[in-house]
Parts: C-alpha cells; structure tokens; sequence
C-alpha cells in the first residue's frame, strides 16, 4: 500500500504522485487521505482510479498521522510506502520491497537533537514521545539519522511491533505543530534505528544535502518544492 497525505493546493502534482504509482506499481493500493484542504475537489478526479482509496476521515496530524491512519484501517498490507503529494516516482521501488531491510527512508540526514533545540517546543515534545515505550531516548549529544521529510517504506512485521511498542497509543501520540512533525523526522530515524534498520544503510538515494533544499531528483523519485505552511 502507498499512503499519499494531500494538504492541496493547485500546484500539487497529486495527480502525477498517483499516477506515477500506478504506472509502477498497477496492483498496489493507494491511499489518499486529506488533511483538511480548503478545496478537496481533487478528490474526484482521484477516485475514479481504480487502485485508489479515499480515506473517509481528513487528517490534521502530518504525514505520519496519515500513515497512522493507514496501518490501522488497513492493518494486513505486506508493506506501507509513505510518499507527499508533491513526489512523484520514477522507478519501481521492488528492490527494496523485496529486499533484506524491513525499513527503509527516501533520504536519511543525521543530527544531534540539541542542534534541532532553537525551534520552540523541539525538545519537550522529543522528551515526551518516546516515554514509557520500549525505545531507547538518545542523548541530546549523539549522533542520529533521520528520515528526511518521513518519506519512507516499512514493512509489516515492523509496523506491528512499533504499533505495538506504546508510541502511537491514543493517549500518549499527538502531533499537532509543525515543529512536531520535524521532530518525527528524526523519531522515525531514531525507531527504525532500534528496530534493525538504520537510516544510513537502509535508503533508497543516499544522504541529504542541502543543495535545492526541498527539491530532490534521484533515480527513484523526485520531490518537488511547494512552499506550503
């Protein structure tokens, strides 16, 4: 299953993001699942094609809150590819599928949280998710890598034990600020890490730059800027 998360604006090239995994991958679902756009019209023109599903409940939670929604409401996929709206796949990501890692991030990054600490309310809501599961909290010092835009592949077997892990319990998970979402760029790194898959190792295009910022182009994807807030 691919999960697309639309916050839409008319530049999005949605329609050529879900055109692209058809063309790829003809016989995987697509999930699309809104998040609260001022028009979702875009919506009908996509569920007219046969492999999408339009979940029924916008999301207000950033992408991994439509990945939340995903795995939950389709619990039994062998594999969930999160990818934005505004990337567009160029090559079939069979190799990773089938491959030995049952994670793997788009693009990693690696970081320190202290480093991340000048945005407001980085480190109180770092501090916060990972309690009372069974990760392990870095230190504020140590080297971690990260999902750049949590764009990433995770298979089942993984996706049950990080549900079951405690960290997407109803009354522990919240994500409500943008801040909060670039924390979960590196909480993803971080998890995957403990699971068995480190980010430097397990990705598609290797590591992120900042040449282009928020443009990429690699020979499985290209991820397009939109300048959305």
């Amino acid at each position: 299953m691919f999960v697309v998360p639309c916050k839409y604006i008319p530049a999005s090239p949605v329609r050529e993001c879900v055109d692209s995994i058809v063309k790829h991958h003809p016989d995987q679902k697509i999930l699309v699942v809104d998040s609260f756009s001022d028009d979702d019209s875009y919506l009908k023109e996509l569920e007219s094609i046969p492999q999408v599903i339009i979940h029924d409940e916008k999301n207000s939670q950033y992408p991994v809150g439509a990945w939340l929604k995903a795995v939950r409401s389709y619990p039994d996929e062998d594999f969930y590819v999160l990818v934005h709206d505004s990337c567009v796949i160029n090559s079939p990501l069979t190799k990773f599928i089938e491959g030995e890692g049952e994670s793997y991030v788009f693009k990693y990054f690696w970081d320190r949280i202290q480093a991340s600490g000048y945005m407001g309310g980085f480190i109180p809501y770092y501090d916060s998710i990972l309690d009372n599961t069974k990760y392990r909290k870095p230190d504020y010092h140590e080297k971690i890598y990260g999902a750049s835009y949590q764009m990433f592949l995770m298979k089942n077997p993984m996706v049950k034990r990080v549900l079951d892990s405690g960290v997407f319990d109803d009354d522990h998970f919240y994500l409500e600020t943008k801040v909060q979402d670039n924390v979960w760029e590196r909480l993803l790194g971080i998890i995957m890490s403990q699971e068995g898959c480190c980010p430097s190792k397990y990705n598609l295009s290797g590591i992120h730059n900042n040449t282009g910022l928020h443009e990429m182009d690699t020979e499985y994807y290209t991820k397009f800027s939109l300048d959305r807030r």
